[in-house]
């Protein structure tokens, strides 16, 4: 039984490409999307992922809406009365074009269910961008979502809920253009660029826990001190 060190709503910021889902058309609104598959965190080579059949959409909003994020996680649960199987929508913001706006994260198994999610978004006075097409870009993408935390080692975690996904705790506050600066250093040494990399902000009571988060299917537990120790010296 996993023990559960800690929990809570966490702010997790990350860079990707995004490009025009095929969903948009059927949905008759703008839906990016992004790829499935990160890369490898580990010393040799490993065999590709294997396939999860989950689809990453988001949903830029055409309209502002206040208290976003708390309309946003009472539609979900209302959607969640609907169906019988976990549902992973989650408020954020995206790069869109010159602007930062709100948006819809989606983590999508099963298609049929995306019409059901749309309707009770759109019933709370969302509004989506009409669909059109769109070349790939690269966009930062904020998304709040409620993550468990295992305890690995002194100021390593794991997502409770994805073994892919890992938590290094850092000592203070940094912005995301310096996070992308540092990562971009320590991936430039050894085999430490085979991995996706994310910002993570945990939120409890009057503080906040800051985090290096990676993400692969393929860790090698036995180098996270190794790279625990460059990220204590970049950040």
């Amino acid at each position: 039984m996993k023990t559960i060190n800690f929990e809570g709503l966490t702010c997790y910021s990350i860079k990707l490409s995004l490009y025009r889902s095929e969903l948009s058309e059927a949905t008759k609104c703008l839906i990016l999307e992004s790829g499935t598959d990160p890369d490898y965190y580990a010393q040799h080579h490993f065999p590709p992922n294997k396939t999860i059949g989950v689809r990453y959409l988001s949903l830029p909003i055409k309209n502002n809406i206040s208290c976003f994020q708390d309309v946003v996680i009472r539609a979900v649960v209302k959607i969640r009365e609907k169906m019988s199987h976990g549902l992973d929508v989650f408020p954020g913001q995206i790069d869109y074009g010159n602007k930062t706006m709100q948006c819809i994260h989606i983590q999508l198994k099963d298609e049929s269910r995306l019409d059901t999610i749309l309707e009770e978004l759109r019933n709370r006075n969302i509004v989506f961008f009409s669909d059109k097409k769109i070349k790939p870009y690269e966009s930062t993408l904020y998304i709040k979502r409620h993550t468990r935390f295992i305890k690995l080692q002194d100021g390593v975690y794991q997502e409770a809920d994805d073994d892919g996904r890992f938590f290094f705790e850092i000592g203070h506050h940094i912005d995301f253009e310096k996070f992308l600066k540092g990562m971009k250093q320590i991936k430039s040494h050894c085999d430490f660029h085979l991995f996706d990399s994310f910002l993570a902000h945990y939120f409890i009571k009057d503080t906040v826990k800051d985090f290096i988060g990676i993400y692969s299917k393929h860790c090698d537990h036995n180098r996270f001190s190794e790279l625990k120790e460059n990220i204590k010296k970049v950040f």
